[in-house]
């Protein structure tokens, strides 16, 4: 909708004609911007879940990744065998599965967010959000050569969309109180000596 002449020279109102929105503007203009900012949070869960699906091919494969960590673990532990770079392949790669749904958890909360704020209810349908997203990866993997399906790494998802639903309340119930209470002893700044 733009605003005419007359309404932004503050004319509106002292008998000169004033442009009305007309029908069409009204129905294309978001009286909301919340709702145009939620549809960029779901691209963003969107696009995160591009990159987790993109991350279950055959590009990321155990065999692929051990043959970049396994030099690295060379070069940084010079005497570690064999079997250090195995568990820091497999370290890395569990890792991997946690932050990546730490990640989803916390845009699909973000997403979810209303004028309120977090809510549990949010945190239980990010999980499960993600715990449906993580069995379905699972089942990609299934087909993809190199790659196995593994109950572990849902489980492990899963934590990780969980942790991030602890570390949103957590962020959240702060930010919350230090608006409510903003005078708390515990934020206050400390006062000066008393004088004898």
């Amino acid at each position: 909708m733009r605003a005419c002449f007359a309404c932004r020279a503050g004319f509106a109102g002292r008998g000169i004609p004033v442009a009305r929105p007309t029908e069409r503007d009204v129905l294309t203009s978001d009286p909301d911007p919340r709702r145009s900012l939620g549809s960029a949070h779901w691209t963003a869960v969107v696009v995160w879940a591009a990159v987790i699906f993109l991350a279950s091919t055959g590009w990321f494969a155990e065999s692929r990744t051990d043959s970049v960590l396994r030099p690295l673990v060379a070069w940084l532990f010079p005497h570690a065998g064999t079997d250090a770079a195995a568990t820091m392949n497999a370290v890395v790669r569990k890792l991997g599965h946690f932050v990546e749904y730490a990640v989803l958890g916390w845009l699909i909360t973000r997403a979810l967010a209303d004028a309120r704020g977090w809510q549990p209810r949010h945190a239980i349908l990010a999980v499960a959000l993600a715990a449906g997203y993580a069995v379905t990866d699972e089942l990609h993997q299934r087909f993809v050569l190199g790659r196995t399906a593994a109950f572990g790494d849902v489980v492990i998802d899963v934590a990780g969309a969980a942790g991030a639903q602890g570390v949103v309340a957590a962020w959240w119930r702060r930010a919350r109180n230090s608006r409510v209470n903003p005078g708390r002893p515990d934020r206050a700044a400390p006062s000066a000596p008393a004088r004898r």
